[in-house]
């Protein structure tokens, strides 16, 4: 890939969400927005972007019992206040929306968080959907290492991060196990 630096768009995630989703163990992402959104909801705004950790408000109480030692992990991986660890770019493949309770809890198979926190994320501003993406993950080949910026703070989804060189990336899954994994989704969304 090419070495010329281009602005970037990053959605904001629990760090141990994207290790989850590095490791193939989860393609969707539940978002309804962040209290520092612009609309007070959110919103497909970028198909493309970085994955950029974050490490407030992860708690073991918040994640089904099989994550709580990836948790710890994700923790002890910090590289602090200062700086962040950007290892991962996704690609949005689906969106659908929720707003029925038990969806939510029949797609708990392909997420990390607990169904009660998940309910707790549809819950929130009622009358609004919870968006479901479906999203193809790539590792970066090297990861790349950025300061933490004041306006990179907040409650918000997306972040505009400053230029970044080119990395080269591959999938976290082969084409095959993401089609399997997004039609076994999919079953559930669309019964």
């Amino acid at each position: 890939m090419a070495t010329t630096s281009v602005r970037v768009a990053a959605l904001k995630e629990w760090a141990v969400t994207i290790r989850a989703l590095d490791r193939g163990q989860q393609i969707l992402l539940l978002r309804k927005g962040g209290i520092s959104e612009e609309r007070k909801e959110f919103l497909v705004e970028h198909e493309e972007f970085y994955l950029y950790p974050t490490y407030e408000h992860q708690r073991e109480d918040l994640l089904k019992p099989a994550y709580h030692d990836d948790l710890r992990a994700t923790l002890g991986e910090s590289p602090g206040p200062s700086e962040v660890v950007v290892t991962n770019w996704a690609r949005v493949a689906e969106v659908h929306t929720v707003t029925e309770p038990e969806v939510v809890d029949a797609l708990s198979p392909f997420y990390i968080w607990t169904t009660s926190y998940a309910q707790e994320r549809l819950h929130w501003r009622p009358r609004k959907p919870l968006h479901v993406l479906l999203v193809r993950v790539y590792r970066l080949v090297e990861p790349v290492r950025l300061p933490v910026r004041p306006e990179y703070g907040g409650c918000k989804s997306w972040l505009d991060l400053d230029p970044l060189p080119e990395r080269a990336r591959v999938p976290v899954l082969s084409d095959a196990a993401f089609a399997t994994q997004a039609e076994a989704v999919r079953r559930v969304l669309q019964p």
